[in-house]
């Protein structure tokens, strides 16, 4: 492909994402988001497609005065892990079919399909604000883009607001409400990007015995 053809066919996508997620907004919330706030969010989605594998730390406090922190990996698509430092004894793994919350006190695990999870697009082949989701607000600022959502027919599970970089674009982190207004905050520190990660990663680790498994 020459260097003109390349860019012309980068144009096309992106207006493609400009002129699907215009077509996804009610008259309200076209009237509430900007010109500049649509192509932020566009933006926002290259650059998170762009992303296969990254690695660092995370910080994670709630409104219930609840903090931790640990280590994080992505491979994209469907593969997660949250390893959080001690005293906690969590262990989050998303496999490309199942998010496992592990109890590595207990010894057990709790699974639920990637489907139902909050961040399920996030592990998508492609990220798409159109898909399954509603836009709820955008806020284009000086130190953060927050581009907030909902699932489209679960809109009582709360939002998820997703924290980026203004210029860069380069996701920082999200912010959670579930339905009960328990607002929990995870940022993302000391990320790398494109290096190589092994299946086991993102493996159950042997020896746990309760599998409390939703199969729905």
């Amino acid at each position: 492909m020459t260097l003109n053809l390349f860019f012309r066919a980068h144009l096309l996508r992106w207006m493609a994402g400009l002129l699907a997620l215009l077509a996804s907004l009610t008259s309200a919330q076209a009237q509430d988001i900007t010109d500049a706030e649509l192509l932020a969010v566009v933006e926002a989605e290259r650059v998170l497609n762009s992303v296969i594998t990254a690695q660092g730390r995370f910080t994670q406090q709630d409104s219930l005065g609840g903090q931790a922190s640990g280590e994080v990996a992505i491979w994209r698509p469907g593969r997660l892990r949250f390893d959080y430092d001690a005293p906690s004894p969590t262990l989050i793994l998303a496999d490309g079919y199942f998010v496992m919350s592990v109890d590595r006190e207990l010894e057990n695990v709790a699974h639920q399909r990637i489907s139902r999870s909050p961040l399920y697009f996030l592990l998508d082949d492609r990220v798409e604000f159109t898909k399954g989701l509603n836009l709820v607000d955008v806020v284009l600022g000086d130190q953060l883009l927050e581009i907030t959502v909902q699932r489209q027919g679960r809109e009582d599970e709360g939002f998820l607001t997703l924290l980026f970089h203004p210029q860069s674009k380069a996701l920082l982190g999200w912010r959670t409400v579930d339905a009960q207004g328990v607002t929990t905050l995870l940022q993302l520190e000391f990320m790398n990007y494109g290096m190589a990660m092994s299946d086991d990663l993102f493996k159950l680790p042997a020896g746990y015995g309760k599998d409390d498994r939703d199969r729905n």
